[in-house]
This record gives C-alpha cells, structure tokens and sequence, in this order.
C-alpha cells in the first residue's frame, strides 16, 4: 500500500497516510516511480494516482454474490450438479466444493 508521506514523518513500512490542506504549497510528498523506486517531489505536482476504498465484505472481491461467514465465503450453486460438475464450477469461481 502506497500513499502520501509529509516531509516531517519518518519512513516506516507500511507508510503511513498524511494529507496536506489544498491550500498549502512547498510540501514535498513520497512518490512511486515506474521502476517501483520511491522519490520525493512538490506535493502540488499533478501525478497519477490510486483510489481506495474498504471493501467491507471480501466475498465482493473474492467471491461475488458470496456470504462472508468466519473468514470463508460461501456461494450457493446455480442448480444440482454431480460432485464432478460441482467441483468444476466451483474451481472456476477459484473456489472448492464444501465437503464434510
């Protein structure tokens, strides 16, 4: 996770986020080249940038249409299927077929 670093915190892994007022200039911001190097420029720069937000339920991102229960997601199958067929869909969902 990358995210804007003020020129007064240390550099820690994670970095931690701080942001600046709009209003403020002469900052220097912690920024990610293409080659992955980290490097400082004025944080009134227009650069590219990455959007975050918390997903809340991971079967969103995991397993669509899935319920989150004790750190698994559950998908219940379209229709009946052998354990062959089901297995099947459930490997192209990246998943496995519940089993006792």
């Amino acid at each position: 996770v990358f995210q804007w670093l003020s020129d007064q915190q240390e550099v820690t892994s994670p970095v931690e986020q701080t942001w600046y007022d709009q209003g403020s200039t002469g900052r220097t911001c912690l920024v990610l080249k293409k080659a992955e190097v980290l490097a400082s420029q004025s944080c009134v720069n227009n650069l590219r940038f990455i959007c975050q937000i918390d997903a809340g339920n991971p079967c969103d991102v995991y397993l669509p249409g899935g319920d989150y229960h004790n750190n698994s997601c559950f998908l219940s199958g379209p229709d009946s299927r052998t354990l062959q067929d089901a297995k099947a869909y459930c490997e192209r969902q990246n998943a496995k077929v519940v089993e006792p």
